[in-house]
């Protein structure tokens, strides 16, 4: 501009301006004629952009609009629709809230769904491409939610806060809520999320993708189990988070030991009852199909039984319906009469054998049960002897007799007996032969006979009784001990001997004679192999020996007046030594008996006080004691007496009245069962004799007791006094007493 003047300048200025103005007053013209026919105002620019920023279990989370997708539920008529907005997030973890409407506002989180779910564990969740069945849809709109999905397992937020504001279109939820995880730790997440045009993507509320929410119990695995064991329960619904799912058995709760959206893993409880499981999850409840313990079986009421007879099973887990349980012996099946959940009861059938007892419930498999032994049937053997009430009468007591062999067989007479009552059997000894006879089953079975080493005679012709060994003992090593007259071992320098009884092999023992004299010969073996005897040597004494019969012990010396008058076992070694005969008022010498326990003796003690209540109420007052036994603690006497009417001596076979009696636990005064007669007479020169269940001398034993508690005693056959050969043969033989 140089070469202007001030006035020049001022001129261009203003013809510029002019132009400006011009340019500006048109194009306001332009516009106003673009804008002609509408009323409203220039609409702002929108810079809202959906996306979402946030934290959740310490995981920063920062996603875009691309990582967003929303879905708003709402059906024809309605105002406000539900929403449905998820999250992309990295790792394929997905973020899902769901607004059961979407209005503006604060909403609170409570639990409807279980904390933590499988993946895929969606309940009633069917795609539209795999199902057209409109039941399987939602009939109602779930409650507001927010699950987080993460590897295998699915989160449903447990509480919080969501905080919802929406502006013309745009919808904003800010958000602080807790999970929890399989363990029930708890983890927490906040953020917020921005949905650009929430309402654009529409559907029906029928399209509605319900988390789980219907809880269902399809299957047990095993429905058949005992306390204790593991049980998988199949369904719907259920929660990865053990503490979350209840299930009860019954009323009894059982242990979750695994737990997944669609499976259980429990234990068994103690003390429950069959039926079916219970399973809650928050508020839901699904119950099992029948769960049916495996049966216990402990014990049986009896270890032998007959066909006929019944027995009962004792347990656990039965059932109080009899037709749902099956019992077997072997392979038999046996009728059950009667069953309770602890107890069974059932019948033997004919043809059934030993063998073991199962229990089971129909259909499943048996439980097996203890041994029960069947019994052969053995009928009643005909009798031998005269019936039983042409022998004895009884005066008193509920006295009940039987026969068990008699003196009229191939064996001739009884001299003496003994009891192995661990095996049930009672030992006869005849002139020659040593008979077993099975209380069981009434089978005879000679163990020992004429030409056995036991029965020898070193001199023959010498009277029969005389030469019989004195003294058995069946001893706990399953040998029976015994040893020989020492009038048919008179020419040897031993007579001590045992048998094997399953054999009848005979070994001698040792280098020692053992005489009785006139005592009761009686012997005892503990389960050391000791052995016990009465001995006549320079006086009366008891005595032991080692298994070798070697190491001589006296336990009782100096042994006058009151003679040894039997040995009466108490235990397996243990036994008591009983002195005496007589239990009349009027003697001047005790009734006296020793313990001897582990090869040592006790002293003497005065037994006659208790023995006193035996004596037979219609004797003399001579009564004396013929025998002892012990059982179960108890001790069991055998006492006669001649008959008040009967004035002729013993030897002379006078009428006797005998009584029987009980010391029970081995203390306080016998107890008396009974007393009876022998009726059964016999011929012997002008004048009636009566049999008796007397040893012909002190030295026999004729009285003995089982387990059970039933006495047996010896009717022996009668000898001439004068020469001591039997009066009659075939007289007499063993009987059983009960009472």
């Amino acid at each position: 501009m140089v070469g202007l003047t001030l006035p020049h300048y001022f001129n261009l200025l203003l013809m510029k301006t002019s132009h400006f103005a011009w340019f500006f007053f048109v194009l306001l013209g332009f516009l106003c004629s673009c804008e002609e026919g509408t009323d409203d105002p220039i609409a702002p620019v929108d810079t809202f952009e959906s996306g979402l920023t946030g934290t959740i279990n310490s995981q920063q989370l920062n996603i875009n609009a691309a990582g967003i997708q929303s879905t708003y539920f709402i059906d024809q008529g309605e105002t406000v629709g539900a929403l449905e907005i998820g999250a992309q997030l990295p790792n394929s973890e997905r973020l899902t809230f769901f607004l059961q409407e979407a209005k503006a506002g604060q909403i609170s989180l409570t639990q409807n769904f279980p904390a933590v779910m499988g993946a895929n564990s969606e309940g009633l969740r069917l795609d539209s491409s795999e199902t057209k069945n409109e039941e399987a849809r939602v009939q109602s709109t779930p409650p507001t939610f927010v699950k987080y999905l993460k590897s295998s397992q699915t989160y449903f937020a447990v509480s919080g806060s969501l905080t919802v504001v929406i502006e013309n279109k745009n919808l904003t939820v800010t958000w602080n809520i807790n999970f929890k995880d399989k363990d029930g730790n708890t983890f927490t997440s906040t953020g917020t999320v921005k949905v650009k045009n929430f309402d654009a993507n529409k559907k029906a509320k029928s399209e509605i993708n319900s988390p789980t929410s219907n809880l269902t119990v399809a299957s047990l695995s095993p429905d058949y189990a005992k306390a204790g064991d593991q049980v998988t329960i199949t369904g719907t619904g259920f929660s990865a988070l053990k503490s979350e799912n209840t299930v009860l058995l019954g009323s009894v709760t059982a242990t979750v030991i695994e737990a997944t959206a669609t499976s259980l893993k429990v234990e068994v409880p103690e003390n429950a009852l069959h039926g079916k499981f219970k399973v809650t999850v928050l508020s839901a409840n699904a119950e099992s199909g029948d769960f049916f313990f495996i049966p216990i079986v402990t014990e049986l009421d009896k270890t032998t039984a007959k066909a006929g007879e019944t027995v009962t099973i004792q347990g656990n887990h039965f059932d109080a319906d009899k037709s749902k349980l099956a019992v077997k012996l072997g392979e038999k099946a046996l009728a059950i009469t009667e069953s309770t959940y602890t107890t069974i009861t059932a019948e033997i059938p004919e043809g059934a054998v030993t063998g073991q007892i199962t229990v089971a419930r129909v259909g499943k498999n048996p439980v097996e049960g203890p041994q029960l032994t069947i019994e052969e049937v053995v009928p009643e053997p005909e009798l031998m002897g005269p019936p039983v009430n042409e022998i004895f009468e009884v005066v008193s007591g509920d006295l009940e007799f039987a026969e068990i062999f008699t003196n009229n067989t191939d064996y001739g007479s009884v001299w003496h007996m003994f009891m192995d009552q661990g095996n049930n059997f009672l030992y006869a000894v005849t002139e020659k032969h040593l008979l077993q006879i099975n209380l069981s089953t009434r089978n005879v079975k000679e163990i020992a006979g004429p030409n056995s080493l036991a029965f020898k005679r070193d001199i023959a012709g010498l009277p029969g009784v005389s030469t019989t060994p004195p003294a058995f003992f069946a001893a706990p090593d399953g040998m029976i001990y015994g040893y020989r007259s020492s009038f048919a071992a008179i020419l040897s320098q031993n007579n001590v001997f045992k048998i094997n009884p399953a054999t009848g092999e005979v070994t001698a023992i040792g280098n020692v004679k053992v005489d009785s004299g006139a005592s009761m010969a009686s012997m005892f073996v503990d389960n050391s192999g000791n052995l016990y005897f009465n001995e006549f040597a320079n006086g009366y004494r008891v005595t032991s020996y080692d298994a070798n019969m070697q190491n001589k012990k006296e336990l009782i010396t100096d042994i006058t007046g009151n003679l040894v008058s039997g040995f009466i076992p108490t235990g397996e070694n243990s036994f008591r030594v009983s002195r005496g005969l007589l239990i009349s008022s009027n003697v001047t010498t005790d009734y006296q008996y020793h313990d001897v326990a582990n090869n040592t003796a006790g002293s003497a003690n005065d037994w006659l006080p208790n023995l006193s209540s035996l004596r037979p109420s219609l004797g003399h007052s001579t009564p004396l004691m013929i025998g002892f036994g012990y059982t179960g603690g108890d001790f069991y006497g055998f006492a006669t007496a001649i008959q008040e009417s009967d004035d002729r001596a013993y030897a002379s076979y006078p009428k006797l009245i005998y009584s029987i009696g009980v010391q029970n636990g081995g203390q306080g005064n016998f107890v008396k069962k009974g007393e009876f007669n022998i009726i059964q007479q016999f011929t012997f020169g002008s004048e009636p004799r009566y049999m008796r269940a007397y040893p012909q001398s002190s030295y026999r034993n004729a009285f003995a007791t089982d387990a059970q508690g039933n006495a047996y005693i010896l009717l022996t056959s009668p000898l001439n006094p004068s020469t001591g050969s039997e009066i009659q043969r075939g007289l007499g033989g063993i009987y059983r007493v009960s009472f």
